[in-house]
């Protein structure tokens, strides 16, 4: 059975969020809806860079083309779109939107949300090392491949000194870095 919890839309007008200008919140304070635009002029084969602008603070929309024959939109390119699409949903729930916001001081790739002391996703584009700003203590992480969703690796790291620290994916695939430090 499902939640029976209701929350109003928004309560009082809605404005510029003062911690993240992307946003816009309400008097809840919480974040309500992304704003943005569309990034590219044709998507075919972009699923991975949804997750770029996931990360960078953007809010990422996608249009089906218009059909030039019956059954177009559902080709293999779409599917791989809306599937992408569907993996950053799941990580979205799964992080404090309210709080996180995009920090390319934590993340020198530019692509980082992060709450810092927190939690933090980070994306490289493509292959790779990067370098991720990490504050001391336990942090529990996991690389999840851009293209599957599937969790590639997970565990926790343990840090002595907070500091910027070297991070290489598990595999030569493009993936995220979910930081989540333990209370």
């Amino acid at each position: 059975m499902g939640s029976t919890e209701t929350r109003p839309i928004a309560s009082g007008p809605l404005r510029a969020c003062p911690a993240n200008p992307r946003y816009f919140t309400d008097d809840t304070r919480r974040a309500i809806y992304l704003t943005g635009s569309h990034t590219w002029s044709n998507m075919r084969d972009k699923g991975p860079k949804i997750h770029l602008q996931y990360t960078r603070g953007c809010n990422v929309l996608y249009m089906d083309p218009c059909p030039v024959f019956p059954g177009d939109l559902h080709g293999p390119a779409e599917q791989g779109i809306r599937e992408t699409m569907g993996h950053t949903l799941h990580r979205a729930n799964r992080i404090d939107l309210a709080s996180i916001t995009s920090h390319c001081s934590v993340c020198p790739t530019g692509y980082c949300l992060a709450n810092p002391g927190k939690e933090s996703l980070a994306c490289q584009q493509g292959a790779g090392e990067f370098f991720l700003f990490v504050e001391a203590g336990t942090h529990e992480y996991e690389w999840v491949h851009v293209r599957t969703g599937a969790t590639i690796d997970r565990g926790t790291i343990t840090v002595d000194k907070g500091g910027c620290r070297r991070f290489a994916p598990p595999s030569s695939a493009w993936a995220l870095l979910y930081l989540n430090a333990r209370n």
